[in-house]
């Protein structure tokens, strides 16, 4: 590129996305018949000989067509054919180009020309230079002796040495006698190669990825893109991995119109060395359809085999513990909701065999409202559903049907002080129990009572003023208890079922604290709540083998924004019986300037007994170069279930990384260990060559 190369990109962009409005000395429309566009040209000196249809300028040439223009010192114009030629410091523009030369024959018509000792940008965002170019067309160039980069840079990071470029733009680039040059350096050479230069959907095979693994040996991922209409596309897939064999997959995406869309993806593979089949089935369809009824078809399949936890790099697909199919229609009201649902989830954890099916489920749901002008307002939640579950040899049909209508009340004449009363009745019908072939019902009622208030506040006037507020709450809940014969015989498939009878005062304590800059922040808040059961408290059998217990654990819940870099939250139950903490979850995160920044999770339950740490770790040595560290780790027995490791530079122009994935994968309950390593360098709105590891395995990264 030219010295002062800095100066000249921004020249470039302002003169791309600003198009110039010029004025000069003398300017007047070029009378001609053979243009269906007014063409202006302006000079020091115009000379137009009629008899020729020829145009001559000399000093300052301006020629403006459409949204187009050619600057130079002297002109040679035709105004019948559009063609000319032009010398001494020439440039074409448009909207998107700005190209540099010493001299340029040109038809302003056809938007062709040939250019001398060139430069300058294409496209917005490719920089080359030549010893000539051909405008060949609208979107087409021919670049002879020359270099092609997207850096704009007095020395590129990378370019392209060409002996020849063919460029169509939105297609790909053909070049002939091509060396990549890292700074000035040449790494290697091709005789020819075809680079795409897309930014639109286009049929075309994409670059292939690779990487290593001591499971798959060497892996390349092979991939076809096909554009089938403007609604339409696929991806074919045919992945070789050296140890297994190779995978073949197919994903298909449809927008068939506004109302309907959908997705499919499929892939199958038969491992060489173990002649197992593994393959995976997915679909989506999202319909609209006449009323405001939305459908939505889920197809969710995979092998016995399970390739998610063998193959996938995302941690959600890989832990996942059963497969998930449906088929849903929705309509909704302001108020109301009517679904109908089938469903059907199947485990695919291996050494473990469950189907739980519902079809169909049918769900009718009123939201409060108020019930014409009276001070009550209304809610009803009903659901027929009929059940299939399998586990093992096992097997359970059941029909239930279940409503529940509540009318609540709402006492509000005091500001501190709200209470809110509740009565509820349900029926629920059974067509059989664990013992009975018949069907029964069930037949609750249930109050509750919630009273929220006095609220206390306190203003602090700091230099950011800040408000405590303490809100207490305290709700009541009665259930009476339901026929203890019939309780035996319900066959418990979700919540509606294990309603019990209860008689439990539930209290909380929450502290607030609001931090008042341009905006009003919640900062800090501590909530503080446990449970005491009345009917435990008065349990009185004569054994007293196990000793009354009406108070439940003590929950403290604790969720800060102090600082905006910074995370702390904390959640745990207290056993006030033991003295223990049955569970603690906490996260902690910490972002310094921009320069390192630290996130983890842990998560501990004491029974049954797990502590799970998850976190991630990363530092950016310079603004772009990063290393990071994320993995996670089981403390019980003390052993790390995954390590990701990965360093990054980015530059303006191209991107380098390299990622090893350590992490631990079960077959048939035999642990196995697995290394993989991925590299990936990007140049970019030209190519990438290789993969990026599905790093930060903790969605919190600050």
């Amino acid at each position: 590129m030219r010295k002062n190369q800095k100066i000249f990109c921004l020249l470039l962009t302002i003169c791309c996305s600003l198009f110039i409005i010029h004025y000069s000395f003398a300017e007047e429309p070029i009378p001609s018949t053979g243009m269906k566009e007014q063409v202006y040209i302006s000079a020091d000196h115009l000379e137009f000989l009629k008899y020729k249809n020829l145009m001559d300028g000399r000093g300052n040439v301006e020629i403006w067509y459409k949204d187009k223009a050619i600057f130079g010192d002297a002109v040679e114009f035709n105004t019948e054919t559009g063609i000319g030629n032009i010398k001494g410091n020439v440039v074409l523009s448009d909207t998107e180009s700005q190209i540099y030369s010493e001299s340029a024959e040109f038809n302003i018509k056809t938007t062709t020309g040939t250019l001398q000792n060139t430069s300058g940008i294409i496209a917005s965002k490719y920089y080359f230079t030549g010893e000539k170019l051909e405008k060949v067309g609208t979107d087409r160039y021919t670049i002879f002796g020359g270099t092609l980069t997207t850096c704009c840079e007095e020395t590129p990071a990378w370019r392209f040495k060409v002996k020849k470029s063919h460029m169509h733009l939105e297609h790909y680039a053909y070049l002939t006698g091509s060396s990549l040059l890292i700074k000035d350096i040449p790494v290697f050479y091709l005789p020819y190669w075809i680079v795409p230069i897309k930014t639109k959907r286009a049929t075309g095979f994409l670059t292939p990825s690779f990487g290593s693994s001591n499971k798959d040996g060497f892996f390349i991922n092979n991939s076809f893109f096909w554009a089938i209409t403007d609604h339409q596309d696929a991806t074919i897939y045919l992945d070789y991995l050296e140890k297994k064999g190779v995978r073949e997959g197919l994903e298909y995406r449809y927008f068939l119109s506004k109302n309907s869309s959908g997705n499919f993806l499929g892939s199958y593979l038969k491992e060489r060395d173990t002649e197992r089949e593994l393959y995976k089935i997915n679909f989506d369809h999202n319909h609209l359809f006449p009323y405001n009824v939305q459908g939505a078809v889920k197809i969710d399949i995979v092998s016995g085999a399970n390739p998610d936890r063998e193959y996938e790099d995302d941690t959600g697909l890989r832990t996942r513990r059963y497969t998930d199919s449906y088929a849903r229609l929705t309509k909704s009201w302001l108020s109301r909701s009517l679904q109908i649902l089938g469903r059907k989830r199947e485990s695919v954890e291996s050494g473990y065999s469950e189907i739980y099916a519902q079809a169909p489920e049918v769900t009718f749901v009123n939201q409060k409202e108020r019930i014409g002008n009276l001070p009550f307002f209304f809610s009803m939640d009903s659901s027929f559903t009929s059940f299939r579950n399998e586990k093992g040899r096992d097997k359970t049909e059941l029909e239930r049907g279940d409503i529940y209508p509540r009318v609540t009340y709402t006492f509000d004449r005091y500001q501190w002080l709200t209470l809110t009363p509740t009565l509820g009745l349900r029926e629920t019908y059974y067509s059989r129990g664990l013992n009975k072939k018949d069907g029964f019902t069930r037949d609750l009622y249930d109050a509750e009572l919630k009273m929220e208030g006095p609220k206390l506040f306190r203003t602090f006037n700091t230099k950011s003023p800040l408000k405590h507020i303490i809100e207490p709450r305290v709700v009541y809940n009665y259930i009476p208890d339901i026929d203890r014969e019939d309780r035996r015989e319900i066959i418990q498939i979700d919540g509606i079922d294990s309603v019990t009878s209860k008689n439990i005062i539930s209290y909380f304590l929450t502290n607030r604290v609001l931090r008042k800059t341009g905006s009003t922040d919640e900062v800090v808040r501590l909530e503080i709540s446990q449970q005491y059961d009345i009917t435990e408290a008065n349990r009185n059998d004569n054994l007293q083998v196990v000793p009354r217990r009406p108070f439940s654990d003590l929950r403290f819940d604790l969720d800060t924004h102090i600082l905006k870099p910074l995370i702390f939250n904390f959640d745990t139950k207290y056993d006030v019986y033991e003295s223990q903490i049955n569970t603690a979850n906490l996260d902690i995160g910490v972002n310094y300037e921009d320069i390192w920044y630290l996130t983890t999770e842990r998560r501990y339950t004491r029974k049954p007994e797990s502590t799970f740490l998850t976190g991630i770790a990363g530092i950016n040595l310079t603004k772009n170069l990063n290393f990071q560290y994320s993995a996670r780790y089981e403390e019980l027995n003390k052993k790390f279930l995954e390590n990701d490791y990965s360093a990054a530079y980015s530059s303006g122009c191209w991107e380098l990384s390299f990622d090893v994935v350590d992490r631990k994968y079960f077959v048939n309950n035999e642990e196995r260990n697995e290394m993989k390593f991925f590299f990936l360098i990007t140049l970019k709105d030209v190519v990438s060559i290789g993969k990026r590891g599905n790093l930060g395995l903790i969605q919190r990264k600050i």
